[in-house]
């Protein structure tokens, strides 16, 4: 029953949402009052097929796309990721999540962040793809913020995810 309780889904730790998708909530900014802060996407490995035919490289920067909210792997910044030993699911091994791209926005309070799209393939054998950001859209079609690598970029991972 505890399971099925109507709660945060992060209330004792029991289902941390970054052991099921590899990062969680980490912080936002609001874009009303600043206009839309341009806060980029930085390559942060390109060892999967997903980078094929992109001309990307670690270190480039792929879009504008971090913001309004987002994601990264230790939200809390305490090393424990949100997973505790009360959590009724298994802890997904840190070492499992790859960070392809990072980003550095200030959330509204001023704070630094740390936005982080990840992929892994879950214990399972499920392969997950986060990233870790509400404005990943606007790398697809948004005027101003669309670019031909980006649109690459996630014509590869589809692809690749639809691969049996």
């Amino acid at each position: 029953g505890e399971l099925l309780a109507t709660v945060k889904f992060r209330a004792n730790g029991r289902r941390p949402e970054n052991m099921l998708l590899g990062s969680a909530y980490q912080g936002w900014f609001d874009s009303d009052s600043k206009g839309y802060p341009r806060v980029p996407y930085r390559v942060m490995r390109t060892d999967f097929p997903f980078f094929e035919g992109t001309g990307l490289a670690v270190g480039d920067d792929l879009a504008d796309v971090v913001g309004y909210l987002w994601d990264s792997r230790d939200p809390a910044g305490n090393g424990k990721r949100l997973w505790s030993p009360a959590s009724r699911i298994g802890e997904l091994p840190a070492s499992s999540v790859h960070v392809l791209f990072e980003g550095r926005p200030t959330s509204g309070d001023g704070a630094p962040g740390l936005a982080e799209a990840v992929y892994f393939k879950s214990q399972a054998g499920a392969r997950v793809f986060n990233a870790g950001t509400m404005r990943w859209a606007w790398g697809l079609g948004r005027p101003g913020f669309e670019n031909d690598r980006f649109r690459k970029f996630n014509e590869n991972l589809l692809v690749s995810m639809l691969k049996p």
